[in-house]
């Protein structure tokens, strides 16, 4: 006879039958549910837009990171509505900066919005036409206040009466009507009640989200889905500076390259950053880290407080004694996730063991980063270690991991994919453990006593076995030739059977299931009853640790940003208020990365009207200074840097404004509001537009937004039109931003116009400066390609020639090809009619045509005299005659 035993016993014998198992719904370990998943709720970023009486109203919602953000509305200031009205770019690139999942529109929104919207749904978003009663003002107020907001606590003094319930004010408790009050001038300090269209489209986000929510959960009315807020900001677009995302394309700060796995195209979140100016920068470790740095990048800020705090704790993190402390902060930063993610699967009840360890590693890592921070050197004002010393509180954090540490055990859990509560957590719940633990003794002795009653041929053919919730039952192997139990004792009823063995409930088994009942299933109850009032304790830190999580994210940036300046020897930019750009050594922070030496250039900038622009230099001085050009003029050979040159300057600035350091010596760079380019020209199928008509538009765009704090880098614009009129359009431009009635910001423009020079056109702009890149020509060498050696030099003065055969020759065009160039390039040089020139005949063509003259000329002096009568008389006279005619000397 075997001895009895368990339920695990039986799944790993030979004679396996899972079927007859019946699945307990338990969290197992697995992978935390901080990681995306793209099919989850969680991964929304909800935008409504509504436009309503010339007023425009925004607001999105992050549902990963629990933050609703109300834009301004942009009422205020008719013209820039009316820009917003004709010209949807703007919405555009605020979409491209809030990289919405899903955009609400109301019913009554203007069709052509609505149309230009669902137009642009490739971008990753799709429209969703919503009630226009959703986007009501005092719905939305009454929708906000009847959320839990994450810093509002659990008791009786903050909970307040959900406005949804129809309950009359005066008639709620004191406490109640108190925490109505003190909820509502707390919302009023965040955000703007007094702005009815956005106000009403974070009322749409948030009825929105919760029908997401309770679709997920399978509930039946959505105001019961449990939506966690845990901000509410205002989303303020005269702090950030605006870049569209042909400026992001253009100066490659972006760059998506495919997923090697053919499988994973298209898949959210499987996109790898290539060669990028976020590529470079981003080494964050967090997830929330990653998101915030990508926001910086798509929302530069224009606060010089906030760009300076972020340059000083940048500038701490680099010092050579505090390197050890930077390494030890990353290292810490690793066992941080996403935690107001994981404070939701808490909150719902879905938390797995995976998401109770990454809240164990969490506050243990944010323990490790505030010790590792109070060591650092010099770190007065610097606000990132300040809010970090006085919001990460030691006792609390060191109670969730003791709370965590002390109820789970890990090791079981993973053992029993399920989460298990250590001993001596619960005296209940180790006695009924002990029993558990005991049963198989139990069972191996009321096996043998049964079998006492059976012919000793079968004691080995019978078992005691315990399954959960179908409690113990006696095993009987089938016999193999009848298919029969091979033995049945008296008072035994069948229940049910697999392939190899009989299950039956016998007298001493039911005494067992009165005795000692479904233990597996009260040891896993009372676990669940353990767990849950653990999670109600660690929820009562949420707002701790949904702080700790977001300096955690912010010290990961700067972080990164210190990373790079190390690496890549970036310097630490003044930030000014003063309307200038000043720069010396600039580099290119990609392309000094793809080249063996690079060669770096100064520049100096100054936007703005003045009296006197006459005198304007390069160099900065160290008493008062001169005003520096508004506008950069650059001409040189193709491939001699010009367009790097550009992009550099635009790049240094952008990179100032989101706190990083710069690849410069020096860099004095003031606020600029607005980096708009006309640089990169992006074709595409879907828009019936041809090449120079979207070069076009991006000038159109960049003139009807740029101020004199803006910078506006055109690179050859008019290229893709005929030549005369490509010319008088850039030389136009030019006027027009130079011009004392324009605002006249920064720019930084190329062109290979030539011909805008003659006649001194543009030499009576004031505030235009001429450079050029600098090159060597020699003409004394055979080879055409040789005859330029390119120094990427940035001088004073313009470039009389692009020198683009030597190019041609360099990049492998066919010799016979830039010769005849070389040769048409000389004659009109020289002033002459290129099309007399080209209907000239060469020598050799003289020739020809002289011969073919003279022959002629015989055929037609020629008396051709035959006699007819013969045949063949006749042929050998004419032949011999044209013989004569085409071949004499």
């Amino acid at each position: 006879m075997n001895s009895s035993y368990t339920m695990e016993d039986h799944e790993n014998s030979t004679v396996r039958d899972d079927s007859l198992l019946e699945t307990i719904e338990e969290n197992g370990e697995g992978a935390s549910t901080t990681e995306d998943d793209t099919s989850s709720v969680a991964n929304n970023v909800i935008l409504a837009i509504n436009y309503k009486a010339s007023c425009l109203g925004l607001a999105h919602f992050n549902c990963s990171e629990g933050t609703l953000y109300v834009v301004e509305d942009m009422s205020a200031n008719a013209a820039l509505v009316e820009k917003y009205h004709t010209n949807w770019n703007i919405i555009e690139t605020l979409i491209f900066q809030i990289k919405p999942t899903i955009v609400l529109l109301p019913a009554r929104i203007e069709e052509s919005i609505e149309e230009i919207l669902k137009a642009k749904t490739d971008e990753g978003f799709r429209v969703e036409i919503r009630p226009s009663n959703e986007f009501s003002h005092t719905a939305a107020i009454n929708r906000i206040l009847s959320l839990k907001l994450g810093h509002v606590q659990d008791d009786l003094a903050m909970q307040f009466a959900t406005p949804d319930d129809n309950v009359d004010d005066m008639a709620l408790p004191a406490g109640a009507r108190l925490a109505s009050k003190a909820a509502f001038l707390d919302l009023s300090s965040r955000i703007n009640l007094e702005k009815e269209i956005s106000i009403g489209c974070a009322g749409a986000v948030i009825s929105f989200s919760q029908k997401l929510m309770a679709l997920e959960d399978g509930l039946v009315n959505h105001n019961d889905a449990p939506l966690r807020i845990n901000e509410i900001e205002t989303f303020k677009m005269n702090e950030i500076m605006f870049v569209n995302s042909d400026t992001i394309c253009s100066l490659q700060i972006f760059e998506d390259e495919s997923h090697p796995n053919f499988h994973m195209h298209g898949s959210a979140n499987r996109h790898k950053e290539g060669l990028s100016l976020f590529g470079i920068l981003n080494s964050t470790v967090t997830p929330f880290g990653h998101q915030l740095l990508k926001s910086w990048f798509l929302r530069p800020s224009l606060s010089l407080p906030v760009i300076t705090e972020r340059h000083n704790a940048v500038a701490l993190f680099v010092r050579q004694d505090n390197l050890h402390i930077t390494y030890a902060l990353k290292s810490s930063l690793k066992k941080i996730k996403n935690i107001p993610r994981l404070l939701t699967n808490l909150n719902m009840g879905k938390a797995t063991l995976g998401d109770w360890k990454a809240i164990l590693d969490f506050a243990f890592g944010c323990l490790k980063i505030r010790a590792a921070i109070s060591e650092i050197v010099d770190a007065q004002n610097i606000k990132v270690v300040y809010e970090i010393l006085s919001t990460f509180d030691q006792i609390a954090l060191k109670e969730v991991c003791e709370l965590i540490s002390n109820v789970i055990d890990f090791d079981m859990s993973r053992i029993d994919n399920r989460v298990v509560v250590k001993p001596t957590v619960d005296q209940e719940l180790d006695e009924l453990k002990r029993k558990f633990d005991g049963i198989e003794d139990l069972l191996s002795e009321v096996a043998r006593r049964i079998a006492i009653d059976l012919p000793q041929i079968y004691s080995d053919r019978i078992n005691a076995i315990y399954f959960p919730q179908l409690g113990y039952l006696i095993l009987v192997a089938l016999d193999e030739a009848t298919g029969d139990p091979c033995c049945i004792g008296e008072d035994w009823d069948y229940q049910f059977r697999s392939d190899t063995y009989a299950y039956f409930k016998s007298p001493e088994v039911r005494e067992l299931d009165q005795t000692f009942g479904d233990m597996y299933g009260m040891i896993c109850d009372r676990e669940i009853e353990i767990v849950h009032a653990l999670q109600v304790d660690i929820l009562k830190y949420s707002e701790l640790l949904i702080t700790c999580c977001k300096w955690t994210a912010e010290l990961d940036c700067l972080l990164s940003f210190a990373e790079a300046a190390q690496l890549y020897h970036y310097s630490r930019p003044v930030m000014t208020a003063d309307n200038s750009i000043k720069i010396k050594k600039g580099r290119h922070p990609l392309y000094e990365l793809s080249v063996p030496s690079f060669v770096d250039n100064d520049t100096y900038l100054h936007g703005g009207n003045t009296e006197d622009d006459d005198d304007i230099i390069m160099e900065e001085s160290d008493g008062d200074e001169e005003r520096g050009p508004s506008a950069l003029l650059l001409t040189g050979a193709n491939y001699s840097g010009k367009s790097v040159y550009l992009k550099q300057v635009a790049l240094i600035t952008y990179m100032s404004h989101i706190g990083s350091f710069v690849p410069a010596e020096f860099a004095k760079i003031g606020i600029t509001d607005k980096i708009l380019t006309r640089v990169m020209t992006r074709e595409t199928v879907s828009k019936e537009q041809s090449a120079f008509m979207v070069d076009l538009q991006q000038v159109c765009l960049a003139l009807q937004l740029c101020t004199n704090r803006s910078l506006f880098i055109i690179d050859e614009f008019g290229k893709g039109t005929e030549s005369t009129d490509g010319a008088g359009l850039f030389g136009g431009l030019l006027e027009y931003l130079l011009s004392p009635e324009f605002q006249r910001p920064k720019v930084l423009a190329s062109t290979h116009y030539h011909e805008l020079f003659e006649n001194d056109m543009l030499h009576e702009l004031q505030g235009l400066k001429f450079m050029h890149m600098q090159v060597l020509i020699d003409d004394d060498v055979p080879e055409i390609e040789d005859k330029i050696t390119y120094l990427y030099r940035l001088l004073p003065g313009r470039s009389t020639s692009s020198f683009g055969i030597c190019c041609a020759a360099l990049n492998g065009v066919p010799e016979d090809i830039t010769a005849r160039a070389e040769e048409l390039s000389k004659i009109l040089a020289k002033g002459e009619d290129l099309v007399t020139v080209c209907s000239r005949m060469t020598d050799e063509e003289v020739k020809s045509l002289e011969h073919a003259e003279l022959v002629a000329r015989r055929f037609l002096k020629e008396e051709f005299v035959v006699d007819f009568s013969s045949s063949s008389q006749k042929k050998l006279t004419v032949r011999a005659k044209l013989k004569s005619i085409l071949y004499r000397n």
